[in-house]
């Protein structure tokens, strides 16, 4: 007597097939934060130029100077260089203003440091300080010829709610 051949189920093939389709899930890079000092202004300078600079001057009209860059971080309230590996690579300014508001003025990623998750991290880490802080809306702005960061606030969870006005959008995210 032969022994029956096996057939494989309709559920092992679907199974196997997928083992072989599953795609691995890049891990992302850790970042640390620190408060900013007066030495990195340099830096401050030199990463918002090469990431904002083309943008901001079509939205707003005017040249963006390396004055206008200091003077936003030093009246934003909180500044925080965003390190890899000891190195900055970016950073986030916010105030806490009038009772459960954070105003979110700036995230500035290196552009060798976009596209690999971590504003999406940084997203994460903010939302979580601000309900530690007991905020409810998280407020902000970005510029209106940024397009790839309206995509990227809209992503997590913003909504554009006023604007245009001097060039930029005014975005909010409800927390609770």
């Amino acid at each position: 007597m032969r022994p029956k051949p096996r057939k494989k189920t309709t559920a092992k093939l679907k199974a196997k097939a997928k083992t072989k389709t599953t795609v691995k899930k890049r891990s992302v890079p850790s970042v640390t934060f620190r408060d900013r000092v007066e030495a990195d202004d340099a830096f401050l300078i030199q990463v918002t130029r090469e990431t904002m600079k083309e943008v901001f001057e079509k939205s707003v009209g005017v040249t963006l100077t390396d004055r206008m860059i200091l003077s936003q971080i030093k009246d934003s309230g909180t500044s925080l260089i965003i390190e890899q590996d000891g190195k900055p690579i970016g950073y986030t300014s916010y105030t806490v203003y009038k009772p459960k508001h954070m105003y979110w003025g700036a995230l500035v990623l290196a552009k060798s440091a976009q596209d690999q998750g971590i504003g999406s991290r940084i997203c994460e880490n903010m939302f979580n300080h601000a309900e530690f802080l007991g905020c409810e809306v998280i407020q902000g702005h970005v510029q209106v010829e940024n397009a790839v960061a309206i995509k990227f606030w809209k992503r997590h969870g913003f909504e554009i709610v006023g604007g245009p006005t001097s060039g930029s959008y005014e975005i909010e995210k409800k927390l609770k």
